[in-house]
């Protein structure tokens, strides 16, 4: 999370850097591991549980800008 945080400082700070690269991927990595954790967790219904994290994860993309 140190990472994902010190990007968006980058971001900030200094509009024409690298900082939206670095931001954009740690959060596909963190949502790879959580959608193959759900597929773990709820074998049978991962389909769902996989478009509700989907859901949530546009919803927390969206209330961090506000």
């Amino acid at each position: 999370m140190d990472v994902h945080r010190e990007s968006i400082v980058v971001c900030v700070l200094t509009p024409d850097s690298d900082g939206e690269v670095e931001s954009g991927g740690t959060f596909m990595g963190i949502t790879m591991l959580f959608v193959a954790y759900a597929k773990d967790l709820f074998p049978q219904n991962n389909k769902t549980i996989i478009g509700l994290l989907t859901t949530f994860f546009g919803f927390g993309q969206i209330l961090v800008l506000l």
